[in-house]
Formats: C-alpha cells, sequence, structure tokens
C-alpha cells in the first residue's frame, strides 16, 4: 500500500501534508512511534513514523538531518504532533523535506500519538490481510483450471479478468505463447520489448519475480518460472 491509498480513506483525513512535493507513491509497511534522534538504525524500510518532535525542539538542524538519514531507509513518512515541543517547522526543514520528496504530516493536537498509532497499524494490517487471501484465492481459481486441463488461452484470459490487467505468456527466449484478451498490440510488443532488455542485460532469472517501473510511472510485473 502506498501512502496515497492511505490518506484517502476518511478517517485519516486529519493528517495534513506539510511540504508541496511530499512523495505520496511511498510504500507504507508498518507504523512506529518513537522520539529517539536515531532512530532510523532500528525501524524497517517503508516505516511510517510518528512523533511529537520533542528530539529536535529547538534544533531544526538536527531535524534536517534526521531526514537525511530516514530517507536513505526509505522511510515512508513522517508525521509530527505540532504544537506540544514544536510550535511549526522551520522553512530549511520543509526545503530539506521536498528536496528528499520525504513527506511530512501534520497531527492535530486533540489526537495523541497512540490513537492516530493504532488506527494507522490496524487498517494496515486489515490490507494486507485482504491482499493475502486474495492471492491465495486466485491461486485456487488458477490451479483449479490447470487440474481441468484448461488451454493457455483460458487460464490467461482468467488471470486478466481476476486481476483487470493485461496478462501474456512468454517463452525463455522472449517469444510471446499466448496473451489474455486485452493485451492491445502495442501492449504486447512493449512487453516484449521489457523482457528483453532484461535478458540482454542478464537480469532474468528462473523462478524470479521483477517489477520493472517505467518513467512514465507504468509498472510491469514479471515472473520467470524454469
Amino acid at each position: 500500500m502506498i501512502l496515497e491509498e492511505l490518506l484517502r480513506e476518511e478517517r485519516f483525513r486529519y493528517l495534513k501534508v506539510l511540504n508541496k512535493n511530499a512523495d505520496l507513491s511511498r510504500d507504507v509497511m508498518t507504523v512506529e512511534s518513537t522520539e529517539t534522534p536515531d532512530v532510523e538504525k532500528y525501524i524497517p524500510q517503508n516505516t511510517f513514523l510518528l512523533m511529537t518532535g520533542m528530539a529536535f525542539q529547538n534544533n531544526p538542524q538536527l531535524l534536517c538531518e534526521f531526514l537525511e538519514a530516514l530517507n536513505g531507509h526509505d522511510c515512508a513518512g513522517i508525521a509530527i504532533k505540532l504544537g506540544r515541543y514544536v510550535d511549526e517547522l522551520d522553512e530549511y526543514v520543509l526545503e530539506t523535506a521536498d528536496r528528499l520528496g520525504i513527506p511530512l504530516f501534520q497531527i492535530p493536537m486533540n489526537m495523541t500519538l497512540g490513537e492516530v498509532y493504532h488506527e494507522i497499524l490496524s487498517y494496515i494490517w486489515n490490507n494486507q490481510n485482504d491482499n493475502f487471501l486474495n492471492a491465495v484465492n486466485i491461486q485456487r481459481n488458477i490451479s483449479s483450471l490447470i487440474l481441468r486441463g484448461s488451454s493457455m488461452k483460458n487460464i490467461l484470459n482468467n488471470l486478466t479478468a481476476i486481476l483487470n490487467k493485461p496478462v501474456m505468456a512468454v517463452d525463455m527466449f522472449g517469444k510471446i505463447q499466448d496473451y489474455g484478451y486485452t493485451f492491445s498490440k502495442a501492449d504486447r510488443k512493449k512487453g516484449v520489448e521489457i523482457i528483453e532488455k532484461l535478458m540482454n542485460n542478464g537480469a532474468l532469472e528462473k523462478d524470479s519475480y521483477y517489477l520493472y517501473e517505467e518513467e512514465e510511472k507504468n509498472i510491469v510485473s514479471i515472473q520467470s518460472k524454469g
């Protein structure tokens, strides 16, 4: 799940984005609440961090250094309860956050960090559980088709309908074997170009999974099987 999805939920509308160039496409995997200035050594990647900013009271330079360190660990974003220890963020802090793309949020004074922590973590867990159950159901449906001797075309059409994305099967030499009904000629050409690029770079290996992201933010998922 990405930050943008989280913010679309009505229950999280109280989180106010503070910097103009916040990258809301960052992945969110978990939530932590801490005031430790060297927390980047202990938190996992893609963490959404909650704090009051107590450690950075009257020290915006330290907060900028903190942002730099967190950004190196793919921090999803930071939500600060302004008004308790830090009344407002220094312009230099906002400029640093914008340069890094790291999102900064304001937590309202009428909410505790504990409330925000439990609300967001619960939502993330429920979302992850739904995704897991969905993946299990997809695997069950496709396995059933295979056991019944369905054609590759039928299997790919079912995958296309389930995922609502173009799906195609390509052999180890980069040749299309078949594709789902929504796959246009342009999609096929682009898919083969991506696979050929990976093969030419020696990046496509057996039994591996790849996410290929282009500059225009189109993401292609590739499952390589031996």
